[in-house]
This record gives C-alpha cells, sequence and structure tokens, in this order.
C-alpha cells in the first residue's frame, strides 16, 4: 500500500513535463481523462505495456513523449493483433521527425516531419467525417506533420498549408488515428478551438457502446513490466519511475552514511589522553560499592588488597608472585621510610583478615582509603 501512494504521489510531482494523465500541469493529459469521465465514458490508465490490451479495451490514447522505456517489437505485433479484433488506436505523436519504420506493423508506414512555419488552424478536408462532427476550427500547437508512405491506406482527413495533421487508416476491424501533435490533447491546449470536440467524438464512436477508454502510462514510466522484456533490459529500468527515483535516493542516502561512517567527528585523541578516564581508582569505587551492597566487606576488602598488590608489583617491575618481604623492602627503596612503614601495616591488618579476622566496615573503609592514598602517592612520584 505505502508503495502503491508513493508512486502515485511521485508521478503527481516528478512527472510533471510529461503527458501523463497523472500530470495536472500544461503538459499533461490529466484534462482530457476527465474529459472523458464527465461524458460517461469509462476511462483507466494502462499501467502495463500494450500487450495487456484486452477485448474490453476499445480505445488506447498513446500521447508522446514516452520515457526510456520504448516500444518492444513484442508490444507492437499485440497492439496490431489487438487493432485487428476491433480496436481503435489514437496516436499523438510528438514535433521530432521520426522516419518511416518497416518493422512497425501498425504506424511504420507513416512519417513524421516537421516544418518551420509557425502553425495554422488547420482546413478540414472531410467534414462529412464523424469525428470531425461539429469541428470547425481545429488548431494545431505544433510544427509535426504527417506524411503517409506511398501505397499506404491512410484517409487524410484535416491539413494546412504546411501539410497534413489528420489521418486515419483502418486495420482489421479497427482503426488507427494519428494527430500531429502531442499538444493537442494537452491540459494547456485541449481548449483550443474546437480540438476537445474531435478527441470527444472519437472517444464517443470508438468507447460509446460501454468499452474502456486506455490512455497509456506504461510508456511514461508508471507501472511494473509484465511481460517478458524485462530480463533483456534490466530489473531497474523496467520498473516505474517512482521506483527508479526511490532507488536513485537510496543510493545516495547509502553513500552519505558511508562517507558520514568514515570521517571523524573532531580532534584525535593521545594515547595518554584515551587512557586518563580509566584510573584505577574508578575500579576500586565501583567495586567497593558492589560488595557493600552485598554485605561482604570482608571479600571487597581482600579483592582491593590483591589488586593493590598486583599494581604494586608492577609498578616495582617485581615478578607477580614476588614475596611480601620484597614488596615492602623495594618500596623503602623507591618511596622512602614512611611509604614502606605505611605499607607494611597495611598488609599486616589485611592478611590478618585474610586469615580469618572480623573487622568493623569502619575499619575496612580505612583501610581502603589507606590503599588509594598510596596508589596516589605512586602515581605523583616519575
Amino acid at each position: 500500500v505505502s508503495l502503491f501512494l508513493f508512486e502515485r504521489m511521485a508521478q503527481e510531482t516528478v512527472a510533471s513535463a510529461t503527458s501523463s494523465t497523472l500530470n495536472a500541469a500544461g503538459p499533461g493529459s490529466r484534462a482530457l481523462y476527465l474529459l472523458y469521465g464527465r461524458l460517461g465514458l469509462t476511462a483507466r490508465q494502462l499501467e502495463a505495456p500494450w500487450s495487456a490490451l484486452r477485448r474490453a479495451d476499445s480505445l488506447l490514447v498513446t500521447i508522446e513523449p514516452f520515457d526510456e522505456r520504448g516500444v518492444s517489437a513484442e508490444e507492437l505485433r499485440s497492439l496490431k493483433g489487438w487493432i485487428e479484433s476491433g480496436g481503435t488506436l489514437l496516436y499523438l505523436v510528438a514535433t521530432a521527425p521520426q522516419p518511416a519504420n518497416p518493422d512497425d506493423p501498425v504506424t511504420g508506414d507513416l512519417e513524421v516531419t516537421s516544418v518551420s512555419a509557425a502553425p495554422l488552424p488547420s482546413a478540414i478536408v472531410a467534414p462529412s467525417e464523424p469525428i470531425l462532427a461539429n469541428v470547425h476550427d481545429l488548431q494545431i500547437a505544433s510544427r509535426a506533420r504527417l506524411k503517409p508512405a506511398r501505397g499506404a491506406h491512410y484517409q487524410e482527413l484535416a491539413r494546412d498549408t504546411s501539410g497534413i495533421v489528420l489521418v486515419r487508416k483502418p486495420l482489421g476491424r479497427g482503426q488507427v488515428i494519428v494527430f500531429a501533435g502531442s499538444a493537442a490533447g494537452s491540459n494547456g491546449a485541449i481548449a483550443s478551438g474546437d480540438t476537445a470536440i474531435m478527441l470527444a467524438n472519437i472517444a464517443a464512436i470508438s468507447a460509446g457502446s460501454g468499452g474502456t477508454i486506455q490512455f497509456d502510462e506504461y510508456h511514461h514510466g508508471v507501472g511494473f513490466d509484465a511481460s517478458g522484456q524485462a530480463a533483456s533490459r534490466g530489473v531497474l529500468e523496467s520498473s516505474p519511475l517512482a521506483i527508479r527515483v526511490l532507488a536513485w535516493h537510496f543510493a545516495a542516502l547509502a553513500l552519505l552514511l558511508i562517507y558520514n561512517g568514515n570521517r571523524r567527528f573532531g580532534a584525535p585523541l593521545s594515547p595518554d589522553e584515551s587512557a586518563a578516564g580509566r584510573r584505577d581508582s574508578g575500579y576500586v569505587s565501583s567495586m567497593a560499592r558492589l560488595y557493600r551492597r552485598s554485605r561482604s566487606s570482608d571479600l571487597a576488602l581482600l579483592a582491593l588488597y590483591d589488586r593493590f598488590l598486583h599494581d604494586l608489583r608492577a609498578r616495582l617491575e617485581l615478578d607477580p608472585d614476588a614475596a611480601l618481604e620484597q614488596v615492602a623492602a623495594d618500596v623503602v627503596k623507591r618511596f622512602g621510610q614512611a611509604a614502606g612503614t605505611s605499607l607494611q601495616r597495611v598488609i599486616a591488618e589485611c592478611e590478618t583478615v585474610r586469615d580469618g579476622k572480623r573487622s568493623s566496615e569502619h575499619e575496612m573503609l580505612a583501610l581502603a582509603r589507606d590503599m588509594e592514598l598510596q596508589r596516589r602517592s605512586w602515581e605523583n612520584v616519575r
């Protein structure tokens, strides 16, 4: 559901320069889509290739330009079969010149040219045609002109001084109607002259008996590829425009996260600075709180005492199993007689606790404080 809503929202915003029915801006064809609905006709948006057209679909409205998906040979074959079964193709071509294409079985026998003269109102060649009923001022806001190939069975319906602008060709039980200028179905030009009347006549004749009008949105980037051609183009290229936009946004976000995750957000710390926040006193304090909460003061004192002796031997560069007498002697040599006397007192009292003597919490805290004061005195001696 979220993906569907995102695609709809993205088409209304991202595709603002296309002729999509989801585009309410000037180049879009939203007005024509709504006009058919006001006339009581059933209009739908085709979000699949032309091979998905059904017998219930009576009119396919295709407005150039297309996105990079293009039209495949499989689609053209399917479109030809659908028209021959009774469907009508209304093809509004863009201004860009298009040569005849023998590989296109539908409109490949029709060349699109571009004239340099300013567009003029077109003279109606066949006013008796039903699709031109009540059409008197057919304005062409395009420089595109149509040139059928020799031997092609197109009927010329309207032209101006620069060339042909509207043709029709029977194909099986159906027909192909080509109009020079995709702007004719745009929101900005549909109200010019009698263009809307002509487009309404085509829809009423083709789908007036209850058939569905399909607006080709697949070639504007809407919808997933349901045919087998996705394998030849890749998953991303066959995805809707909104999904491709979302994929590029995710790729940009991933690159941004990788970049930010590998850059420093502050000055580097030296080894001394990084170690400064982790003192032995912090360990001692935390262990003391732990043992005090568990009412194991004697165990706390002995744990602190063992840690104290371990650090002291390391400070004096002695073996971890060095005798207490040697430790005391080295303390006197390194830190003075006063430090040696204080150390001997701490060792004596802690050893009595190890032997089972019960001491008050106050006495144990005093011993822990003495050990911490001696530890600090080491740090002040270089």
